[in-house]
């Protein structure tokens, strides 16, 4: 979707945003309709762009949280590998990882969609809305990282439970 939205020349995004912009400003100012002509446009710019950098935002961390996610998960990942050992160390150092991994590869992929943009009509590639991108895909691999560090606990305790009633019942 990400690479789709970034072929779109800038008439066709600026519409899509706008829309939402112009909603959102009738929203959010009553009086909108009512406000002259120069203030009206200094207002939909304001609200346009800031709807763009919370969707630019908001698009990157759901690509840190899926990222995250599908890492956490991978099988044959080491990180998996170094979590089976039972090491609280090494579910540390898998946490970070986690981490470290999602939040790098989707700040890449930033950069790599503003490079792309640059070859699209009339956009460009932009500085800030990397920072903004992978301040998005920092927060998403933090939410995960946040998410399975509470998950962790609740299941290794239920596991430990489950193991040693079984023992107590194989004894008796």
């Amino acid at each position: 979707m990400t690479f789709y939205m970034s072929s779109r020349p800038a008439v066709e995004s600026s519409d899509m945003s706008e829309g939402l912009g112009l909603w959102l400003a009738r929203l959010l100012k009553p009086d909108y309709d009512s406000l002259p002509a120069s203030e009206w446009m200094a207002y939909v710019d304001v609200v346009h762009t800031v709807v763009r950098k919370i969707a630019h935002f908001s698009e990157y961390c759901l690509l840190g949280v899926w990222i995250g996610v599908d890492i956490y998960l991978w099988p044959v990942s080491a990180i998996r590998r170094e979590e089976s050992s039972g090491d609280c160390m090494a579910d540390r150092r898998s946490m970070k990882s986690v981490f470290l991994f999602s939040w790098i590869m989707a700040s890449l992929y930033a950069v790599t969609d503003e490079v792309h943009q640059l070859f699209v009509e009339g956009r460009s590639g932009e500085v800030l809305d990397v920072l903004i991108d992978s301040g998005g895909a920092l927060t998403g691999a933090a939410l995960v990282c946040l998410v399975l560090s509470l998950v962790r606990p609740v299941r290794s305790d239920v596991a430990g439970r489950d193991i040693s009633e079984n023992r107590g019942g194989a004894e008796k």
